[in-house]
This record gives structure tokens, sequence and C-alpha cells, in this order.
């Protein structure tokens, strides 16, 4: 990866590590940006940190979606599909909790991006939208609808509208929202806040909850191997005095 290819970088804060998307002016979503984006998650991955956050350096912006301006022939528009879903599938199973702390416009592919992840935080500046059906494109619909009613899917899908912070969080889209004022601080403070059990036990809770999550009645069966497991491992309840 050459020096201009750098569009995020990785940090850590305590026990939370922060993953910056950082590809002026809008976050669009190319070749290079994709490869960053992925080797700054799989750093974080493997570092001892309890919690991740991603977010974007652009405080208009979280990300704008696909590079439409980068010209691809078939060849590469099916590395870069296959990059894509790279990309998406390390996020989703990223061992421990992913925070999305998105702040301005998240479009197209960063609803994919947000979707993946475990919690989503937003300031009351976040819009989110799926427009792609408007420039001859798909995708996006099979990540929001994780989160929020087939409906919604399709009303999000065929219109292409854009919905703010408010009406995301209605929707089951975000779950926290956080004042420009307080941002970011407050977005770290929760995610250390999810950080303090420690890694060992949030990576053995993210597993009983990936499992239950597609398992129907055999959901509770997973996590009660999962409280095993934290048994095992001697992580113990710790009781407020």
């Amino acid at each position: 990866m050459s020096a201009d290819e750098i569009f995020a970088r990785f940090e850590r804060t305590g026990n939370v590590a922060v993953v910056t998307m950082d590809r002026p002016p809008v976050n669009a979503v190319s070749f290079g940006f994709m490869r960053s984006i992925l080797e700054n998650i799989e750093a974080a991955a493997a570092s001892d940190a309890s919690v991740v956050i991603l977010t974007s350096a652009l405080p208009g912006v979280f990300c704008a979606g696909a590079d439409l301006r980068e010209h691809l022939d078939e060849v590469e528009h099916a590395e870069r599909a296959g990059l894509w879903r790279r990309l998406l599938e390390d996020v989703r199973t990223i061992p421990v909790p992913l925070i999305a702390a998105v702040r301005g416009a998240c479009i197209g592919g960063g609803i994919g991006l947000v979707s993946q992840c475990d919690i989503r935080i937003a300031s009351p500046s976040a819009s989110f939208s799926l427009p792609e059906v408007r420039v001859g494109r798909a995708g996006g619909a099979t990540h929001l609808r994780r989160l929020v009613s087939e409906g919604r899917v399709r009303s999000a899908m065929f219109t292409g509208r854009s919905i703010d912070a408010d009406t995301a969080r209605d929707w089951g889209l975000v779950d926290l929202i956080v004042a420009e004022t307080e941002w970011p601080a407050e977005a770290v403070k929760f995610a250390e806040e999810v950080a303090t059990p420690g890694r060992a036990a949030l990576v053995l809770l993210k597993q009983a909850l990936d499992a239950s999550e597609d398992a129907g009645t055999h959901g509770y069966a997973a996590e009660q191997a999962v409280t095993e497991a934290m048994r095992r491992h001697g992580i113990a309840v710790t009781r407020e005095a």
C-alpha cells in the first residue's frame, strides 16, 4: 500500500481501540480505502483491546459509499466486490464488541459497515440513506434487515430517502444518540463501559450472542455453553458492595 492509500488509522485509548476512516472529502469506498480499513480492523482484532470503535475523521460524513469515480473493468469490479465482502465479514466477525460511531452522512456502503457492527452510536447530525437504485446499483438490504423491519428496508431501498438520527433510532438502526458537544468523548466513555468486564469475558459473550442470533430456540443453549466456558476460565461475577 502506497503512502497516499493510507485512509484509516488505528489508535488505542486504554482498553478501547479506535479505527478512524480518513479519505477526504467523503470517505468514498475505493480499493485503497477498503484495504486500509481492513488492515486496521485486523490490527485492532489482533491487539488486546476489549472494544473497538469504528468512526470517521470527517465531521460531515461517516462514509459516502462506493467511489463512482473509480473506473474499473469487469475483473476489477469482481475483485472489488470480493474485497468488500471480506471487509464486511471481518467487521461482523471481529472477536470483540465493535461500535460504530457515526457523525454526518452514512450512505450506501456506509450502512453496510455500520449494520455489521455490534452497536451503533450517532450524533444528531448523522443521516442514513441507501440511494443505490438512483445510480444503477443495489446493496445494503442484506445487512440492514438484521436491524429493521422488511418494510423499512424496502422503503429505504426503493426511495433512496435519507433519514435523520432520531428516525434511525426509532427504526432500530441507531442504538444511542450523543450530543455534538459531547462528541466523541461520550462515545469513548460508552465504549469504556462496555470494556469493563475485560476482553476474555467479552470475547466469550460475543461468541454466544453471534451463535444465538440465528439459532432460534437453541440460542439459549449457546449462551449457557458460554456461561460454562466463563466459569472454566475463572471469569467471576463482580458484585457491588
